[in-house]
């Protein structure tokens, strides 16, 4: 028995080792240098990835910046760049998020994003091409599938790792053995992914200063961008993404950039190259967000005034917003969102269905009416606009559980566990949420089931009548299970 034993934790610890090995033997070509790279994800597991991942970005930035010709605009000069890149078959997507936030990303696949405070900041088309060639960059070298590469192969280390310890679980030394391995483990993996960052941040530059010198643009148009960017940590911190912060110094960015033009305005090939700025149409394409961000200077001091509760500062700036301009969803969002919080219910009505006017795909409009229609307790209505949303955005995890809410409240149990289900599949820490599918599952007679969210609800511990309601609960289970006994 106890050699079959050692001969079963010898034949752990050679497979444990195959799979390392295989782990760090599967790399793929790289598309920009040629070399090998450590990879675990294909192209084609890239691409899915993108396109289920796109439209939470969109989402959690505030949704995209409703405006035809300017995402047209954005469009032609990205897929102008991506053309020349090395990756040209790709399909690839360039969207303005709606946001004061001056940043741009880029996610696995082709998505390419970047804000109306960063558009409002460049001063040319040069520059535009610089950002986007740079995010094009990350696309074209993987670095993105490159780090979920690194992070899926260290969690299977740790996991070979873990499962050789428990083979010896019995000795003395084994939960020093999982420290380590778990230590040795996190260490290497931010040491790697921290390096690489840096690494990935330069040769994206690089790449980005390459896809506009062949796409015709002046080089110089990217060390633009990074003087916009140092300028602005100065002047308006507060603008900046946090992203910026773990990037390589602006000023050494620069002086690697001007190396670069030099070396590309150097070359025979940038001999016969326009080096374009094109500041005339840049400056005609974006005038009208230009103009829409002094409203929106206004707009986003009225929201800091909302969520500290100081209405009158907020509807007077919201006003000044609609002033400058009349047309933008987000305002009446939140003058409706003004009256709802006094319980203003036909009058918030009205705004957010302003904001749909303006904005047809306007998805957290939607939600604010479903919302709106269930405190008057028109659950049809309430439905129809949840269900809305949900079909603009699947992922909709406050829609769902709104919609899982309604159906219990109009006695459509087995609707009500199936959105409440679904909804917690996206987010299963929300207050409220787990009482009323215990509530439910009671109902239908599901008492394990019940038992269960109660519990959850507990173990939130968020203070309110469904936290007190779901103890009482548990502590009516935990009598049940002893007077069984």
């Amino acid at each position: 028995m106890i050699k079959l034993v050692k001969i079963m934790a010898n034949i752990r610890i050679f497979f444990s080792a195959i799979l390392i090995i295989a782990l760090f033997t599967n790399c793929a070509t790289s598309y920009v240098t040629g070399e090998r790279q450590f990879m675990l994800i294909s192209e084609g597991e890239e691409l899915k990835i993108g396109d289920n991942y796109a439209p939470q970005v969109t989402f959690e930035y505030g949704g995209a910046y409703n405006d035809r010709e300017l995402n047209e605009y954005i469009n032609e000069v990205g897929n102008s760049l991506a053309k020349k890149s090395h990756r040209p078959y790709l399909d690839y997507h360039f969207i303005v998020i709606n946001s004061s936030i001056i940043n741009a990303f880029a996610v696995p696949g082709g998505y390419v994003y970047i804000t109306r405070g960063m558009l409002n900041a460049l001063n040319n088309e040069a520059e535009l091409a610089g950002v986007l060639g740079h995010e094009i960059g990350h696309v074209t070298a993987r670095h993105s599938a490159s780090q979920m590469s690194k992070a899926l192969g260290f969690q299977y280390i740790l996991y070979a790792g873990l499962t050789i310890d428990q083979m010896y679980h019995k000795s003395r030394k084994s939960e020093q053995i999982r420290n380590i391995i778990a230590l040795t483990s996190s260490v290497v993996f931010n040491m790697v992914s921290l390096g690489y960052g840096r690494k990935n941040e330069f040769q994206a530059d690089q790449l980005g200063v390459e896809y506009i010198c062949n796409t015709g643009y002046d080089p110089e148009g990217m060390k633009g961008v990074m003087e916009v960017i140092e300028s602005l940590h100065d002047r308006e911190p507060g603008k900046l993404e946090m992203l910026f912060t773990s990037h390589p110094k602006t000023s050494e960015r620069i002086l690697r950039i001007e190396k670069l033009s030099k070396s590309f305005k150097d070359s025979s090939e940038f001999a016969n190259i326009e080096g374009n700025f094109n500041e005339e149409r840049y400056s005609d394409k974006v005038k009208d967000l230009k103009h829409a961000q002094l409203a929106y200077n206004h707009y986003d001091k009225a929201k800091e005034f909302f969520s500290e509760k100081d209405m009158v500062s907020s509807v007077l700036e919201l006003n000044e917003a609609l002033k400058i301009k009349d047309d933008q969803a987000p305002f009446y969002k939140l003058m409706g969102d003004m009256y709802f919080k006094q319980k203003q219910y036909e009058k918030a009505k009205i705004e957010y269905e302003k904001s749909i006017q303006y904005d047809s795909s306007y998805v957290y409009a939607y939600y604010d009416l479903g919302k709106c229609e269930g405190a008057m307790r028109n659950y049809g209505n309430a439905e129809k606009y949840y269900k809305k949303a949900t079909d603009l955005y699947p992922y909709y995890s406050a829609a769902l559980l709104e919609l899982g809410y309604t159906y219990y409240n109009t006695n459509e149990l087995q609707k009500a566990v199936e959105y409440l289900e679904k909804s917690m599949m996206y987010n299963d820490n929300v207050p409220e949420s787990h009482t009323i599918l215990g509530l439910t599952y009671e109902i239908l007679g599901m008492y394990e089931e019940a038992e269960i969210e109660f519990r959850k609800e507990v173990a939130l511990g968020v203070e309110g009548e469904n936290l007190n309601l779901a103890k009482q609960k548990v502590e009516y289970y935990s009598r049940l299970k002893s007077s069984e006994k």
